[in-house]
């Protein structure tokens, strides 16, 4: 359910300004991207998000958004050998579940993990960190989660996504990307 969603997202509804201040743009301020950076130091690879605005804590499980779909996501879309189609995915995102609603720090709710991606399908592959410093996410991972990772060597292999259930209809919705120069 987790990619059908995102992929409606994708196609139904644009957001922000993907690297720009979100000129025009529907997303909020949260799930607008303003930079995306790559490092790699021997094993570690790190990735920075940066939005325009991170509020201390976020509503989450909010009423009126469905059960069991994805309700918030910060994501580095991950290109490990280079052939242009996705392989890998690390990312902060919660699934609405049937909760009472709640305003907590993002990083308390948010499952962080690294995802392989097969096409439209996709599965928890390993373990990532994130840490929120201002309007930054910054993801880690370890090169042996994941063999494919050895490839990974390129600010260009990596292209940064948000995404954010406004409401309750399949077009409440907004997601904004960013590739680096």
């Amino acid at each position: 359910m987790r990619t059908a969603w995102i992929v409606l997202g994708t196609s139904l509804l644009g957001c922000g300004g993907g690297g720009g201040g979100g000129g025009g743009g529907n997303c909020p301020a949260f799930a607008t991207i303003v930079d995306g950076r790559f490092a790699r130091t021997g094993t570690t690879l790190t990735w920075t998000l940066e939005v325009e605005e991170l509020p201390p804590e976020l509503p989450f499980d909010r009423d009126g958004i469905p059960s069991f779909v994805l309700e918030y996501g910060w994501t580095v879309e991950i290109d490990a050998d280079g052939d242009g189609t996705e392989d890998l995915e690390v990312s902060a995102m919660h699934f609405k579940t049937d909760a009472p609603p709640r305003t907590a720090p993002p990083l308390s709710v948010l499952q962080v993990n690294l995802w392989t991606v097969d096409g439209a399908v996709s599965s928890i592959t390993g373990s990532a960190d994130a840490t929120i410093a201002g309007n930054t996410f910054t993801f880690t991972v370890e090169e042996s989660e994941d063999p494919a990772l050895a490839g990974v060597t390129a600010p260009s292999q990596s292209v940064y996504a948000t995404f954010h259930q406004v409401g309750p209809s399949i077009t409440d919705q907004c997601r904004d990307r960013y590739s680096p120069p």
